[in-house]
C-alpha cells in the first residue's frame, strides 16, 4: 500500500511540475503571482485563471 501511495504521488508531482512549465512556457511567468508581485495580470492570463488554468 505505502509503494502505491508514494506512485500517486510521484504522478501529482510530475503532473504540478507539467502544469507549471507550460504556464511558463505559454506566458513567461506564473499569472498567478502577478498580484503579490504588483504586476498587472494580462487579459489572456485573467481568462486563464478564471478557467482554473493553474492554482498554483
Amino acid at each position: 500500500m505505502l509503494l502505491h501511495d508514494r506512485h500517486d504521488q510521484g504522478q501529482c508531482t510530475t503532473h504540478r511540475a507539467v502544469r507549471h512549465e507550460d504556464a511558463i512556457q505559454r506566458f513567461g511567468r506564473f499569472p498567478h503571482r502577478s498580484p503579490a508581485l504588483g504586476r498587472e495580470t494580462t487579459q489572456e492570463e485573467r481568462e486563464f485563471l478564471d478557467a482554473d488554468g493553474f492554482a498554483g
